[in-house]
């Protein structure tokens, strides 16, 4: 998952972004990030947080920096298809979806933007 990068965006300083879907069953997760080289977490290769803090710490605004980069430009969320084009939410980083979930997708009302699969982009 990529979608193009756009020269408006580009102009507000806004990081390219990248990710993957994965769906088996009636099961889906959604990672989105940056684009490999935009800020510091994507530009760094390591194993843990508490790797690419120790890493980082001096060059990007110390440990705050980082965590916060991961906060405004991370994404992660698992979920349950529960019907074609319609996906609901039941644990999403950085977000308490409830017990219940949250409707993340759905097609018929409207809700979460668009998702073009043979184009292989997504807008949320």
């Amino acid at each position: 998952l990529q979608p193009p990068a756009s020269e408006e965006r580009r102009k507000l300083g806004e990081m390219q972004r990248a990710g993957v879907w994965i769906f088996a069953g009636n099961v889906f997760a959604k990672v989105t990030g940056p684009a490999l080289g935009e800020g510091a977490v994507s530009s760094t290769c390591c194993r843990s947080l508490a790797e690419l803090e120790r890493l980082r710490a001096g060059a990007f605004a110390g440990n705050a920096g980082i965590r916060e980069e991961l906060r405004a430009h991370c994404d992660a969320i698992q979920g349950r298809v529960e019907a074609p084009g319609r996906l609901r939410a039941m644990k999403r980083a950085w977000e308490d979806v409830g017990p219940e979930g949250k409707i993340y997708f759905d097609a018929a009302a409207g809700i979460g933007g668009q998702i073009c699969v043979d184009g292989m982009w997504g807008v949320h």
